[in-house]
């Protein structure tokens, strides 16, 4: 079997662009084509990759 030359991912992809008004069209359905000159945002940190959801649950695991 013959694998891919490139890895595909179902579903949407919303970059994370250094321009607000692109990231506002991306979050009102508008799918923007990957261009590698497009300046992406590069100081994500595990805040904004985190879900909403665990920011309210909490149980005695938390620290384990």
């Amino acid at each position: 079997m013959a694998r891919e030359d490139r890895v595909r991912f179902p579903g949407r992809t919303l970059f994370l662009t250094e321009d607000p008004s692109l990231l506002a069209q991306q979050l009102q359905g508008v799918d923007l084509a990957w261009d590698p000159a497009r300046p992406l945002v590069d100081n994500i940190s595990t805040d904004e990759i985190t879900p909403g959801w665990v920011c309210y649950h909490y149980d005695e695991t938390l620290a384990e």
